[in-house]
């Protein structure tokens, strides 16, 4: 898989946390003290499911073409 650099442009995001329930890495988490969904794209695989279920266009991810990632990283045992 190839590893995603995920942009959430906070200027549209409506908090609707869709990303938080789709997202099979868990890129995304609500910060409870700014109110805010923070992004930790470590673990982005790179699906896309992110950008297209967002209902705002708010989030998007670019893949760079020298970073792979070991999937095995991210299955439950």
């Amino acid at each position: 898989m190839v590893k995603g650099n995920v942009t959430l442009d906070y200027s549209r995001c409506n908090l609707c946390k869709l990303c938080l329930n789709l997202c099979p890495t868990n890129v995304f988490k609500v910060d409870e003290n700014i109110n805010r969904i923070v992004v930790n794209d470590d673990s982005c695989i790179s699906c896309y499911g992110c950008t297209i279920l967002c209902p705002v266009d708010a989030i998007s991810v670019e893949v760079s073409s020298h970073t792979v990632i070991d999937i095995t990283k991210h299955t439950e045992e």
